[in-house]
């Protein structure tokens, strides 16, 4: 991809300015850890059974620590390299825990942690046709980012997206550390928020997904474990919840007195603030009627967080 400035109505090529060592870059996104991807750094060079990690970090929306790897080339396996890092965690849960009451000086349990969505996120400035295809199997979490600099401290950040409509890994790599891993996290879909008999709420939804995702091209689905999420880079702008007849939006870092709601149907998410550092208001869709009102409320949210910024 090329990057332009604008100047006098005329287009320069701006120039990419490599990173001259991989720690340049390990240094930058650590101290951006929270605006790049939504996560807080736990500790840098965190050592485990001898190996280093570049960061790791925990990511509050889920409850669960990611491990974040830079790579100023190319050559090198995301598959093997991935798997292992899920097994050092799974393996050695205590030490990461460990790690987190050291740098936040809050007391917490092995419990308090949902291991089932653990990830690794590999971060460079390209990835190969296999790296990417390797981020394509249905159970197995990494994730791709590319991070290029260019002059006049300019950063393009992408995330390379995927289906996860491939084969299990296990299907690729057959041993009990690869088998152990995916007993163990979980990567979640679409459907799998939908028991047999929902039909109400599947037409609600898929109604609203083509909808909230024509409001920018680079909103993307986003499952969960609880809920269903369309973000944008790590912004989540909101989340879905599936229920029997009907669907609950979160609107998230907004309170009703934020939203214009003629209507007045949007509420507060009690002890959301307390349970997630953030406010939270919820609106129910429970009428085909509901969804375009969904939207609407929607769009104030991307608008204030997203367009605005």
């Amino acid at each position: 991809m090329s990057i332009y400035q604008i100047q006098n109505q005329k287009i320069v090529s701006v120039r990419e300015k490599d990173f001259s060592k991989e720690k340049e870059m390990h240094e930058l996104i650590e101290a951006n850890l929270g605006e790049l991807f939504g996560l807080e750094l736990i500790d840098g060079e965190f050592e485990i059974e001898g190996y280093f990690i570049d960061s790791l970090a925990y990511d509050p929306e889920v409850k669960s620590f990611v491990i974040l790897e830079y790579k100023k080339g190319s050559n090198f396996s995301v598959v093997d390299q991935g798997l292992h890092y899920l097994s050092l965690m799974l393996n050695h849960k205590a030490n990461f825990v460990l790690a987190y009451i050291t740098k936040t000086n809050k007391k917490v349990v092995l419990s308090d942690f949902d291991w089932s969505q653990v990830r690794v996120i590999f971060v460079a400035k390209s990835f190969t046709q296999y790296q990417q295809g390797a981020t394509n199997f249905k159970d197995f979490p990494i994730e791709l980012w590319e991070f290029a600099r260019y002059e006049n401290g300019l950063l393009d950040v992408r995330q390379i997206q995927t289906s996860k409509k491939a084969e299990s890994v296990t299907k690729i790599i057959k041993d009990n550390q690869t088998s152990e891993v995916v007993s163990q996290v979980k990567t979640y879909t679409v459907e799998e928020h939908f028991k047999k008999d929902w039909d109400s709420s599947k037409e609600l939804y898929e109604d609203l997904r083509v909808k909230l995702l024509s409001i920018d091209n680079n909103l993307v689905e986003d499952p969960k474990k609880h809920y269903i999420g369309f973000k944008i880079g790590r912004l989540n702008v909101i989340g879905v919840h599936i229920h029997k007849m009907g669907l609950s939006m979160i609107l998230p870092r907004v309170q009703p007195i934020d939203l214009k709601d003629p209507e007045k149907r949007v509420t507060y998410v009690k002890d959301s603030f307390k349970h997630y550092g953030k406010h939270e208001s919820c609106y129910v869709i429970i009428e085909e009627e509901d969804v375009d009102y969904a939207v609407f409320l929607a769009k104030q949210v991307y608008t204030k967080f997203i367009q605005n910024n």
